[in-house]
């Protein structure tokens, strides 16, 4: 594929009907502090073009779990496969259907559960007769059609509540990026320090998005991708925020949770432009769900089938890839049951799962490719007690209600998310490097062209002309340094 179809992929596969009513809930309730992740998104992919992509491409893995174990083994490999399934079942899959099925609720008044079962099979049919490059094409329509339609919600909005100068009544706190370091949801501290370990986790070692960058031709229109990807990562903040912001003025702060994005289309779009707004919010739910299960066959099929039997031909891969899109279907509905456990503040609430579970993979993926001497035993013990200790703090939230006040238990829940993200990752980084300095050092296989200093130790060979190459370098260099300076004008803009 090329730069523009990936970083297109990119932003759709992320900006899906979780992140179009969970930003416009946000943006209600905490104003522009939530911004914060969509414009970290972006510097994020920076990293993505410039560091990791050149070890995925060079090394030609398929997916993140087989580039875990040419790391760090077979038993890392095993469970960053295993748990990765686990992860998208109980976060992408299940907070996507969750935010689809309220829409469909409000929208048609069907109930939750029918709503979510609707989705995920028509979903599951998608997913199963398209495969990865039907997934890519289909998203550039839901892409632009999502961006156009958030585009003349913002301008409606505005003229309906009287123009832009009605802004200087929304409080102050809901137009600082920045908040307090003792506020309960976006503390400035969380912000710097804990939110980078999500974004380093979501967009840079998580199969669902990097499957998009590794279907580039070479890493040059990969990174380029990525850097495109950033600059669409700019809108969400300001798109999908604003009309929270909207709904705050028009509204006032009495809208009904999980209601704000809904509310908003249906009393200032007239009646054709907003079936568009609705079928546009449905179809990036599909597409995006679609390529969740998309990236949850590739890891079983070639991370775990394959394993297991190493002489199965290209044809029988294929097929168990698609059984396997059946079967997280099935799994999907079976976890619709749980749905009444989540958040109404659906992007808060990804956030919050992310927390727990990011810390560990983006430590032995970052100790991994900056140290040499981080090895599998290390990298297997960080992964077995944080995969314990996230799902075992998911847990604590769902029997929240059991747990009395001024228990252990209890204070630990009251640090704020992102904060325990932070302390997270010292932990396990400690705890990579400790390991790996009591045993012995990692073999060459396990370095090759997998760790920065034993980075060019594999032979590649890009399809690209080295002086198009350098050229297609320099133009991307240029590229990367507008779009930092663009954040970061705009987070200063809003401190002041």
């Amino acid at each position: 594929m090329g730069w523009f179809i990936i970083g297109t992929s990119l932003f759709i596969t992320t900006v899906s009907s979780e992140h179009v009513i969970g930003y416009a809930e946000s943006g209600y309730n905490e104003g522009f502090a939530a911004g914060i992740f969509g414009w970290g998104g972006a510097l994020t992919l920076i990293l993505l073009g410039w560091f990791f992509i050149p070890f995925y491409i060079r090394t030609q893995v398929f997916t993140m779990p087989e580039f875990v174990e040419r790391r760090f083994g077979k038993n890392s490999g095993w469970f960053v496969s295993t748990f990765s399934i686990l992860i998208y079942v109980i976060t992408k899959v299940a907070v996507t259907l969750f935010s689809g099925a309220i829409f469909l609720e409000l929208l048609l008044g069907w109930d939750k559960y029918t709503s979510a079962l609707v989705l995920v099979i028509l979903t599951g049919i998608f997913a199963v007769s398209s495969g990865l490059r039907g997934i890519l094409y289909t998203h550039i329509f839901h892409a632009y059609v999502l961006i156009i339609c958030a585009v003349v919600v913002t301008i409606a909005g505005i003229y309906e509540i009287g123009g832009l100068e009605e802004f200087t009544k929304i409080p102050k706190e809901h137009l600082r990026v920045f908040k307090p370091a003792d506020s309960p949801s976006y503390p400035w501290t969380g912000i710097l320090f804990g939110a980078p370990i999500l974004q380093i986790w979501y967009w840079c070692t998580d199969q669902y998005m990097v499957q998009r960058v590794l279907s580039a031709k070479n890493i040059s229109q990969s990174r380029r991708g990525a850097i495109y990807g950033g600059y669409l990562m700019i809108l969400p903040s300001i798109l999908l925020l604003v009309p929270g912001l909207i709904a705050y003025l028009k509204f006032g702060p009495s809208i009904v949770e999980g209601k704000v994005y809904f509310s908003l289309v249906s009393e200032v779009l007239p009646v054709g432009i907003k079936a568009l707004a609705i079928v546009s919010l449905l179809s990036a739910l599909i597409s995006s769900l679609a390529a969740c299960f998309n990236s949850t066959s590739t890891v079983f099929a070639l991370d775990i089938y394959k394993k297991i039997y190493p002489k199965a031909n290209e044809f029988r891969i294929v097929s168990v890839s698609k059984l396997a899109n059946l079967v997280i279907v099935i799994i999907a509905i079976v976890w619709i049951s749980f749905m009444s456990y989540f958040s109404k503040d659906i992007f808060k609430h990804l956030q919050v799962v992310q927390s727990y579970i990011a810390p560990p993979f983006t430590a032995i993926f970052l100790v991994g490719l900056l140290w040499s001497r981080a090895n599998g035993i290390a990298a297997f013990i960080t992964l077995i007690v944080g995969g314990i200790l996230g799902l075992s703090r998911l847990g604590l939230d769902i029997f929240e209600g059991s747990i009395k006040p001024g228990s252990l238990l209890y204070d630990i829940m009251q640090i704020n998310f992102l904060h325990e993200a932070g302390f997270l990752f010292l932990f396990y980084v400690l705890l990579m490097i400790v390991i790996s300095l009591l045993t012995p050092k990692p073999a060459s296989i396990h370095l090759r062209g997998l760790t920065y200093k034993y980075r060019k130790e594999v032979d590649y060979i890009d399809n690209m002309p080295g002086e198009e190459a350098l050229k297609w370098k320099k133009q991307d260099i240029i590229s990367s340094i507008i779009l930092g300076i663009i954040i970061l004008s705009m987070w200063i803009f809003l401190m002041l």
